[in-house]
């Protein structure tokens, strides 16, 4: 993690100031666009844009690439469905979870959202959205599961944490890694006791 931190310190000097809030991004696939790669995209800007104009200069210009890591595995944005450890009714909350992932509601989910579709088949995809594709071709490859935004800790302490080093940094101000990173494993850690 302190190598990610330095690398994270040097590369926040390298791009605009206005990306630490991600000033840029709503023009992603636009004509007033300053973003030349996004990682982790969905593409649901791009495809959203397509869909309301039928401009396939767009699709054109935005490719998509298989992003993948250690043991070839990658990450797919998407957001889980989980039940409650001490539910108060099992089958009704079943059926919620069941309704939530099934066909229907992730159609609705892509095309309103973009979400990924996490079925097998997910038909109502359009052959033209390679960007639902490839995230489904990670998922093919991908045998693990990392499920970062299903944890609180991570979306409320980590992500603002992080956030706010990476703004540090840009502006010349980053505290000391190691101190940074000890002050965050201490709130880890005193949050997981309160679980």
């Amino acid at each position: 993690m302190v190598e990610v931190m330095e690398w994270l310190e040097e590369a926040a000097k390298l791009a605009p100031i206005e990306f630490v809030n991600g000033e840029g991004n709503e023009n992603f696939g636009l004509e007033d666009n300053q973003t030349a790669i996004t990682l982790d995209g969905t593409g649901a800007a791009t495809m959203g844009e397509y869909m309301a104009n039928d401009n396939e200069e767009l699709l054109d210009r935005y490719g998509s690439s298989l992003n993948l890591g250690p043991n070839g595995e990658g990450w797919v944005a998407m957001d889980p469905i989980i039940m409650a450890k001490n539910v108060q009714d099992v089958e009704a909350s079943w059926e919620v979870m069941k309704f939530l992932a099934g066909y229907e509601t992730q159609k609705w989910d892509y095309v309103n959202f973009k979400g990924t579709p996490t079925l097998v088949d997910p038909d109502f995809v359009g052959e033209e959205d390679k960007y639902v594709q490839t995230a489904l071709d990670i998922a093919d490859v991908s045998e693990s599961v990392l499920m970062d935004e299903a944890n609180p800790f991570f979306s409320s302490e980590m992500v603002p944490e992080i956030n706010g080093f990476i703004s540090n940094a840009a502006n010349d101000k980053a505290p000391d890694i190691q101190t940074f990173l000890d002050k965050l494993q201490k709130k880890a850690e005193k949050w997981s006791e309160k679980q």
